[in-house]
């Protein structure tokens, strides 16, 4: 009697490590894919720009007419996202951004309370600036424009080394 737990628990030890090892066999390629797409993706990390910061601007709706544009914009690595606030005369409203980031390309989606659109932009390094276009996915039947945010700061990026260059100042 005394030996017995001795026993199972040298048995539950056998067959837990048994089980890890098939485990860890079958993982090992996956692993690999992730640590090479982590590899990767650091390596990317320093040849994308940092869009990332406060703008503002004007904005042109094809159902709103001119109007004023402020956009606060985030981002983690080749993905970017904030919030932009519209000002048509004495209306203000709101809406989320979200982008993917290729280069000094953006496309996205912009969701406003009743709307959903499609979105892209253009950042120009060379004057901190975010020139863009939007239509109208759902809701806001037809509803579409252009906008010009200018880049007044910038916010600091942990996940790489090399800082951003230009002129511009940390937020």
């Amino acid at each position: 009697m005394r030996g017995w737990p001795l026993k199972r628990v040298i048995g539950f030890g056998i067959a837990l490590l048994a089980w890890t090892a098939c485990g860890g066999a079958g993982s090992t390629p996956a692993t690999q894919t992730v640590t090479q797409a982590a590899t990767v993706q650091v390596r990317d990390d320093a040849a994308l720009r940092n869009i990332s910061g406060q703008y503002s601007g004007t904005i042109k709706d094809s159902g709103n007419g001119k109007g004023n544009a402020a956009l606060d914009l985030a981002q983690y690595r080749n993905a970017a996202g904030g919030t932009m606030t519209l000002k048509y005369g004495t209306q203000t409203g709101s809406a989320s951004d979200a982008f993917f980031v290729s280069g000094n390309a953006l496309r996205g989606t912009e969701v406003s309370s009743a709307c959903v659109f499609a979105e892209s932009a253009q950042y120009d390094p060379s004057v901190h600036s975010l020139s863009g276009s939007y239509r109208a996915l759902h809701g806001c039947d037809g509803e579409k424009g252009t906008f010009t945010l200018k880049q007044h700061c910038y916010y600091a990026r942990d996940w790489t080394i090399r800082k951003d260059a230009g002129g511009l100042k940390m937020c």
